[in-house]
C-alpha cells in the first residue's frame, strides 16, 4: 500500500488541468462583471499575458475576486505596466503618497482608511501576479508584502 507518492510522480496534466477549470470559470465571472471587458480581450490574445493571467486566477480566489469585485482598478493596474515592473522603494513610497494626495480632507480618517485599502488590494494582486508567475525573486515578493 502507497501512502506517499515522490514529487517526481505527481500528475501535472491533472493539476494544470484544475488550474484551467479554475480560472475559466473565474474568468467567465469577471466578463459577467466587466461591461467595459473589450479591453481585457484584447490583451487576452497576447500569449504570454493570457498565460500569466491562466496561472494568477487559475492559483489565486483573491486576485481574482479583487479583479472581478473591481474591474477598473484590475484594467489601470495591467494597463500600468505596474504587473511586469520591480518597485524601487521609492516608487512605492511614491505610489502611496498619490493616493494619500486623492483625499480631498486628509483629516478625514474613513477616506484614508478607504484609499488605504484600495491600494493594498491592488499591490496584493500586483504582488501576487509577480509571484506566481516567477516575475518577482524571493527577495522582491518579501519586501513588498
Amino acid at each position: 500500500m502507497i501512502l506517499f507518492k515522490p514529487k517526481s510522480t505527481i500528475d501535472r496534466a491533472m493539476i494544470n488541468a484544475s488550474i484551467h477549470k479554475s480560472f475559466e470559470s473565474k474568468l467567465n465571472l469577471y466578463f459577467d462583471r466587466d461591461q467595459h471587458s473589450a479591453w481585457l480581450k484584447k490583451h487576452i490574445e497576447s500569449s504570454a499575458f493570457i498565460e500569466q493571467l491562466e496561472v494568477t486566477w487559475g492559483c489565486s480566489d483573491f486576485a481574482a475576486d479583487q479583479a472581478a469585485n473591481d474591474p477598473l482598478c484590475f484594467r489601470q493596474l495591467v494597463e500600468s505596466g505596474d504587473l511586469n515592473r520591480c518597485y524601487s522603494e521609492e516608487s512605492f513610497v511614491q505610489s502611496l503618497s498619490l493616493r494619500i494626495e486623492e483625499i480631498s480632507d486628509r483629516k478625514d480618517e474613513m477616506q484614508l482608511s478607504r484609499q488605504l485599502r484600495l491600494f493594498r488590494r491592488r499591490e496584493m494582486q500586483r504582488i501576487l501576479w509577480r509571484d506566481l508567475n516567477r516575475l518577482a525573486d524571493l527577495t522582491e515578493t518579501t519586501r513588498d508584502v
